[in-house]
């Protein structure tokens, strides 16, 4: 066994010779990398002589010796076999003598990379720190203003004009788009691999404090809290966190740079929050100049393991058909092919932009001067712009969003040479306030020449509509293989979706809480499209959900609205309800959370819908594998549906509800678990005794039945939907399935049933009622493609058996 000092004296004869190595390493750095050009039949940028070489190969021979060395200074480390001497990693300050030349970097992203609430953000932000000594061969076009992967998709070529050399080519290319993640992300990709296809593409995950963290007892988040370094912080576990900025994330960005080619890096994730706050800034959401310093060299220690790759020589592609983008947001310049009527150019100063720019749930406020044109609501405006390509080009519009509760900008419509209009509502219901403000929508095809465009308020606000740039593109027409891109093609993202005159909903929500769980979306697409056929045009489908592929997929539907969780802004009733809730459930209890989520979820979603103006009258709530076919208001002519707060078609899976039903039954969640006695009393009375887990048994601890056996209360949101269902029986209905008017089919896969087609009605054999809703429960969803080739005739048969014996 070693003594404590004889490995401590180890160590320091360890440090010594490692600094000896890497002042060696930097003396003969270049002279390895001539050699290797030699030897690869290349020349370098001066003539090596006869005794300049061996020269050389003695040093890089002596280099391999050092290594020796340094590996028998480690008692750990007691053989060393010969082979490559080791990579020191790089560290900042790098210095010429590290370099065979210098690293050509290109950066990125958003306020964070660009430098926001640093001193001096050339010297301090961490591209410059990368690309040190020579801070001249980075250009750093992060924008101090969060415009998203979408901007920079649509203009990487105007973006990059000011450098004025088109043979410029790049070594690494760092990415930070945090706030925006996957929006138009995967297409920026697309056209940078086109025109830098030998780049390193480095995604920089820089998580930000503010958004992972909770106090210890309670649970609440810095929104209530406020920064305050005295509270014992813990981290927000993955799975609970609203932002989809967690450093341990698989899928998003992460998932989509790897795809490419590229890496990843990630702040690193200490054990405590409190040993992460010094690497941000006051708002602890920006990095610090120490959090900066800790990001360069992680990103520099990451390129010293791919140095061939960094330096080796790279080709130059193309940007395709190329974009000319003109965007005013920042200095308030329009160039002179660019004219404007019924409109004007406002300046929002440092002190004016204060609330406009201020995000009080993630972002401190960020002091820029910002230009907006302003469309005039008294009169239709006009923008004059000239198409200079040969060929018709899509116009793409960026204006400003607004998140807040209520509706404050201005709806408008705008239209392009007399091709159809679109309509554009600013006012984003759901309140994401995590996503940049600058939103963009596909406005129609500019011809070569001069083209109009012309804006017609619809709907007056307070504030009028706001344009932030008017951008010619023709990448954009290649987006729309990628779902979430489409979405600025389809205009989804400007609330294009007109909402049922009706005032009726149905509402799918699905949320993976278990990221390992295999889900098989094709299913789930299936059960949405059919209901949205078997319901259109009088019910507007929905989907709130989360996920980086199901908002990937989900999206591409057509005629459906898909919100998307992940960035939604912060709820105070979840987290409320997260303080409150108290385990009670045989089932895992971050699913069991999830059920109890929803219902506010959709209590929120809905009532911010209505706040706008949309008619919302009632709201069928069906599960993923939860199939309707027929209007659900047909199955029970007894009721009057104006008043009746909920109806259940099927237990936790379909029911209808009205807004004032939902109102009161999350009303009923919070009053009973702020009342630990009322909890306890739904959990004693309407609640079921299983087996005990006692990790999962918080609320009553476990007892012992009559047999002596240790058992639990089991509830579920479904036991308090019962309770609260019993206190208003009249307008809270929970029919019999017997005396519905339509027929409601839970389908067990153990069981065989006889579908048969009359037209458009499904018929169960036996049973002369029309099927409204079906429920493929637990292993039958193996049956929902063969029932979709019947309901779609695409069987060749008006009849199907769906039996255990021949499942697809």
């Amino acid at each position: 066994m070693i003594s404590k000092e004889s490995h401590n004296s180890c160590l320091r004869w360890r440090c010594l010779l490692q600094s000896l190595l890497l002042a060696l390493m930097s003396s003969v750095s270049a002279s390895s990398y001539h050699l290797r050009q030699l030897d690869e039949g290349g020349s370098s940028s001066s003539d090596v002589n006869t005794d300049q070489q061996h020269q050389q190969q003695h040093s890089v021979r002596r280099l391999s010796l050092l290594g020796k060395l340094i590996g028998y200074g480690d008692p750990k480390n007691v053989e060393v076999k010969g082979g490559n001497p080791p990579i020191m990693p790089w560290v900042y300050p790098m210095t010429h003598a590290n370099l065979p030349r210098p690293i050509q970097i290109l950066a990125l992203g958003g306020d964070v990379t660009w430098g926001s609430t640093l001193a001096d953000r050339f010297s301090e932000a961490y591209p410059w720190l990368v690309g040190s000594p020579n801070v001249n061969h980075v250009d750093n076009f992060a924008l101090p203003i969060e415009m998203g992967a979408y901007y920079s998709s649509i203009c990487l070529e105007s973006i990059l004009s000011p450098i004025n050399d088109e043979k410029k080519n790049y070594d690494v290319i760092l990415l930070d788009f945090i706030s925006s993640e996957l929006e138009g992300f995967s297409w920026l990709l697309q056209r940078l691999k086109e025109r830098y296809p030998d780049a390193i593409l480095v995604y920089v995950h820089l998580w930000p404090l503010k958004a992972l963290i909770k106090q210890n007892d309670t649970g609440l988040q810095t929104n209530f809290l406020g920064l305050d370094t005295t509270i014992d912080w813990e981290w927000i576990s993955e799975e609970s966190s609203i932002h989809n900025v967690h450093p341990n994330m698989s899928g998003g960005t992460k998932a989509e740079i790897m795809k490419v080619g590229g890496v990843f890096y990630s702040l690193p994730f200490p054990n405590s929050p409190k040993d992460a706050i010094e690497w941000f800034s006051e708002d602890w959401w920006h990095l610090s100049a120490k959090g900066h310093l800790m990001v360069a060299n992680g990103i520099l220690e990451l390129l010293s393991t791919m140095q061939e790759r960094v330096f080796q020589h790279k080709r130059l592609g193309t940007f395709g058909a190329g974009d000319r983008c003109h965007n005013w947001l920042l200095d308030g310049r329009i160039p002179p092919d660019v004219t404007f009527s019924g409109a004007e150019m406002t300046e929002l100063s440092r002190s004016a932009s204060t609330p406009e720019w201020t995000n009080d749930q993630t972002h401190s406020t960020n002091h820029v001067d910002v230009w907006l044109l302003e469309i005039n609501p008294a009169k239709d405006g006009a923008i004059q712009v000239e198409n200079k390509f040969t060929f018709p080009v899509p116009i793409i519009v960026a204006y400003m969003s607004n998140r807040e509760q209520a509706p404050i900008f201005s709806s408008v419509e705008i239209s392009v040479m007399g091709q159809p209009a679109v309509k554009i509502d600013p006012n984003y219901c759901f309140s994401i306030k995590h996503l940049p403000k600058v939103k963009y929508a596909f406005v129609g095809m500019a011809n070569p020449g001069n083209n109009e465009v012309q804006i017609k308020t619809v709907t007056q606000q307070a504030t009028p509509f706001q344009i932030a740039g008017l951008y010619l593109s023709k990448g954009v027409e290649n987006a729309k293989a990628d779902a979430v891109t489409a979405a600025i093609y389809r205009n989804d993202v400007t609330k294009g979706l007109d909402p049922a005159p009706t005032g009726r909903h149905v509402i799918f929500c699905f949320m993976q809480t278990d990221p390992s769980y295999r889900v098989n979306y094709t299913l789930i697409e299936a059960i949405i499209e059919d209901t949205k056929k078997r319901l259109s045009p009088g019910w507007t489908v929905h989907v709130i959900t989360s996920g980086d592929e199901a908002v990937h997929r989900l999206s591409a539907l057509s005629d459906v609205q898909v919100v998307d969780y992940r960035d939604a802004a912060f709820s105070h009733n979840l987290a409320r309800f997260d303080n409150i809730y108290i385990p009670q459930s045989l089932n895992v209890v971050e699913y069991e959370k999830y059920c109890f989520y929803r219902w506010i979820m959709i209590r929120e979603y809905f009532s911010c819908l209505k706040a706008r103006g949309v008619p919302v009258e009632h709201i069928l709530a069906l599960d993923t594998d939860a199939l309707a076919l027929e209007n659900p208001l047909h199955a029970d002519k007894t009721v009057d549906w104006n008043t009746i707060e909920t109806y259940r078609l099927i237990n936790g899976a379909a029911a209808v509800w009205s807004l004032k039903g939902l109102d009161s039954f999350v009303d009923f969640i919070f009053d009973a678990y702020y009342d630990k006695e009322k909890a306890v009393k739904i959990a004693t009375t309407s609640g079921d005794t299983t087996k005990c887990v006692e990790r999962r048994s918080k609320l009553i601890p476990c007892f012992k039945d009559l047999k002596g056996q240790m058992v639990m209360y089991h509830i579920s949101d479904m036991h308090f939907y019962n309770a609260w269902v019993e206190e208003s029986p009249k307008i809270r209905v929970q029919q019999m399935h017997e005396n519905m008017e339509c027929l409601v089919v839970n389908i067990h896969p153990d069981q065989e049933y006889r579908f048969v087609r009359r037209g458009s009605d499904i018929i169960l054999n036996g049973d002369e009622r029309k099927v409204c809703v079906i429920h493929f429960m637990f292993d039958s969803k193996v049956y929902i493609p063969d029932f979709e080739a019947f309901l779609h005739g695409k069987s060749g048969s008006s009849e199907i058996l769906l039996t255990h014996k021949t499942p697809s």
